[in-house]
This record gives structure tokens, C-alpha cells and sequence, in this order.
């Protein structure tokens, strides 16, 4: 009986330790200097994105909103045409050509046929190639 019992001591000894030692060994490998500087990156990271959640007059920033209304309005299939990106430290709006064209067709199209004047739009700007 005494035998089982130093047998079990020693088992629960050495589970103790294992856990001790896997637990070291994290510690030491969350403390990398690796890791630290990974985390002082993503700490210092910009963020960079549309300001707005509706419109055209669209601004780049890190005023990115958490959440929009459902609210549309007219020329908001547009902002599918532009995105922000960070460059050189900076966060811009990167306007593909084909905004300008969306735009301005939204513009002269929508005030004369309201009704589906956007889908019109997208239509003949990306038949074009």
C-alpha cells in the first residue's frame, strides 16, 4: 500500500512538472523579441478607409465608421469604383476611372428617370472594356 502510494506521489510530481515546464516554455516564447516587435507593428498600424458611409463625396481616413444606416443614397453604387489604401505612410483615395464615369452619368442620367437611372449606369460602364 505504501508502494502505491510514493507510485502516485511520483506521478502527480511529474505531471506537476510538466505543466510547470510547458508553461515556462510559453512564457519564454511570448516574450520574443520577434513577437514584441509583431505586436508594437500591429499597434502602430494605421488604419486607412472610406470616412462615409453614403455619397460621393467620399474621404479617405481613420474616422472609419463602426456601423451605417441603410439609408441609400442616389450615386452610392458608385463607391464601388473606389477604395483607400495606405501609401508611403499615407492613406488615399484610389479612384478607378471609372467613378468619374459613374458619377457624372448618376448625375445627368438619375434627375431626368429616378428609376433604376443607376443600374442603367452600371450597365454601360462595365459593358465598356
Amino acid at each position: 500500500m505504501a508502494r502505491r502510494v510514493k507510485i502516485k506521489n511520483i506521478l502527480v510530481f511529474l505531471i506537476i512538472a510538466i505543466v510547470v515546464i510547458l508553461d515556462v516554455s510559453l512564457l519564454i516564447q511570448d516574450k520574443s523579441p520577434e513577437k514584441e516587435n509583431n505586436l508594437e507593428q500591429t499597434k502602430n498600424k494605421q488604419k486607412c478607409g472610406i470616412e462615409q458611409c453614403h455619397g460621393l463625396d467620399i474621404t479617405c481616413g481613420k474616422n472609419i465608421p463602426d456601423l451605417c444606416t441603410a439609408v441609400y443614397q442616389l450615386g452610392d453604387i458608385c463607391r464601388k469604383y473606389v477604395k483607400c489604401e495606405i501609401t508611403k505612410d499615407k492613406c488615399l483615395l484610389i479612384k478607378d476611372s471609372k467613378f468619374e464615369e459613374c458619377k457624372t452619368c448618376v448625375a445627368n442620367t438619375c434627375n431626368d428617370n429616378p428609376e433604376n437611372c443607376e443600374g442603367i449606369c452600371i450597365q454601360k460602364i462595365d459593358s465598356k472594356k
